[in-house]
């Protein structure tokens, strides 16, 4: 009972064998040898309480068997202490061992969407929200080394003078949408890619068709959850109907519901593409890039 049972049956509980042991200590300490029988039961039940009882949930925590929080949870939770240096080192890392794709979508990104989450519901401040918003947006503003710059795709040959390539970038809906973006537009070569992003107004109902000429060559929509799909579609519909040879990237990073079905909507709206990732996103417009290249090289005499 004070051995065997712990590490058998805690291990297909979620259980730590610790506090199988300890619980077991506990219960037979509290009731004898009927706390002994009842330990075990007793224990699981405190940690599924403790793991689908938000007040509850240290339960899980002190009984669960669960890894050490991850990077975009200690990240988070240092942006909110205001501890600027723990929290750029722990971005530091993240750099080194991945690429910046990489290092957004699995660490930065995931602490922003956690931000906007608490946000909705009332668990931090306005202001706090806007700091670890600007936290971030200083954080990720670290100089890419020569390897990253370099996009293989999009190289010119020698001798040969290439036009900058227009990417635009539109904000769905709020600052953590511009934020993304902000990351997004670090992935391109700014020697090889403009870079710009624009407002509300360049929806505008009253302006006219853009002349292909002076189109963009990639227009990017940021939309995160919760939310946003609608906006997205508005978005994709304007944009289409100004640039209708122009591809349409949207980018819904942290979307993971209902995922193919948005998806599906969004192209019917105007969109080429949906991505869900920075590194899925910097690939796809890599390929729409390239491709606007070749169609200007083969128009050109």
């Amino acid at each position: 009972g004070y051995v065997a049972e712990p590490l058998l049956i805690g291990a297909k509980t979620g259980v730590s064998s610790m506090a199988m042991l300890v619980s077991a200590f506990f219960w037979a300490w509290l009731w004898g040898p009927v706390g002994l029988v009842l330990s075990t039961p007793l224990t699981v039940c405190l940690a599924v309480l403790g793991k689908h009882v938000p007040r509850l949930s240290y339960l899980a925590v002190l009984l669960g068997d669960d890894p050490a929080l991850e990077d975009e949870l200690i990240l988070y939770h240092r942006l909110l202490s205001g501890d600027e240096e723990e929290a750029e080192e722990i971005l530091t890392k993240r750099f080194r061992g991945s690429s910046r794709g990489q290092a957004f979508d699995e660490v930065v990104i995931p602490a922003l969407l956690l931000a906007g989450r608490d946000r909705v519901r009332q668990e931090i401040s306005e202001a706090d929200h806007q700091s670890v918003l600007r936290t971030i947006r200083v954080l990720v503003e670290v100089p890419k080394t020569v390897a990253e710059v370099a996009t293989p795709a999009l190289q010119a040959q020698p001798d040969q003078v290439v036009k900058p390539l227009r990417v635009v970038g539109v904000s769905s809906r709020s600052a953590t949408d511009e934020t993304i973006w902000s990351m997004l537009s670090q992935l391109f070569d700014p020697a090889k890619v403009q870079v710009e992003s624009v407002g509300s107004a360049y929806l505008a109902s009253e302006t006219p068709a853009v002349d292909q000429s002076a189109a963009p060559d990639l227009m990017c929509v940021i939309a995160i959850p919760p939310g946003g799909l609608t906006q997205a579609r508005y978005i994709c519909r304007r944009l289409r109907a100004k640039l209708p040879a122009t591809p349409i990237l949207v980018i819904r990073p942290g979307v993971q519901a209902n995922a193919k079905e948005s998806a599906l909507k969004l192209i019917e709206d105007g969109a080429s593409q949906v991505c869900f990732t920075l590194v899925e996103a910097h690939k796809m417009a890599e390929r729409y890039l390239v491709q606007r290249q070749v169609d200007a090289a083969s128009i050109d005499p």
